[in-house]
C-alpha cells in the first residue's frame, strides 16, 4: 500500500533546527547536524553555505521534512 504524502514547500535548514557544521566537512561533503545529533553529508557544492529542505504532510496531517531526493546525499 502506498502512502499519500503531499508536498507543501521548502524552507531553509535552520528552520528545522539543523546546524551547519563546517569544521566536520570532509571528503564525503558538507556537514549538517540534525536536531537529534545525526550528521548528514552532502557533496552538492550549492550546500556549502546552506540548503533547503522539503516540507511534506502525511495522510494523517503530520508534517515532516526531507532532503531533496534528487541529490546524492549520505547520512552518517
Amino acid at each position: 500500500m502506498r502512502t499519500k504524502n503531499k508536498f507543501i514547500g521548502t524552507a531553509p535548514y535552520y528552520s528545522f533546527g539543523w546546524l551547519r557544521r563546517k569544521v566536520l566537512d570532509n571528503q564525503s561533503g558538507y556537514c549538517y547536524e540534525m536536531p537529534n545529533g545525526d550528521l548528514v553529508y552532502t557533496p552538492d557544492s550549492r550546500h556549502k553555505y546552506g540548503m533547503k529542505l522539503e516540507i511534506w504532510t502525511d495522510e494523517n496531517g503530520e508534517r515532516f521534512c526531507t532532503l531533496e531526493p534528487r541529490r546524492n546525499i549520505k547520512a552518517a
